[in-house]
């Protein structure tokens, strides 16, 4: 994936607004990896979205302990669950 700077995080936060964003590469192109780790990456961003600080030349980073991501992994671990459950009943 990219590293993201300010410019493409506001870019982010447009598209994206109050719900999590969840680009369209991530499921197109890399099929092959596992959807936790998809989740991880999306709740990365997320956070990123909010506390991002900036290198020098202007590179977003969050810290790896942020207890921000988290939060946002659970809430997306408890969305996974909800649609593993609903979706096999309306096959």
């Amino acid at each position: 994936m990219e590293l993201y700077t300010k410019e493409s995080l506001k870019e982010v936060i447009e598209k994206s607004k109050d719900e999590f964003y969840m680009p369209k590469a991530l499921f197109d192109h890399y099929k092959s990896l596992r959807l936790e780790t998809k989740l991880a990456y999306v709740s990365i961003l997320e956070t990123m979205k909010n506390k991002a600080g900036y290198t020098t030349e202007n590179t977003a980073y969050i810290k790896v302990d942020n207890p921000q991501i988290q939060i946002n992994l659970a809430k997306l671990a408890k969305i996974q669950l909800i649609l593993k459950w609903i979706i096999p009943k309306f096959k």
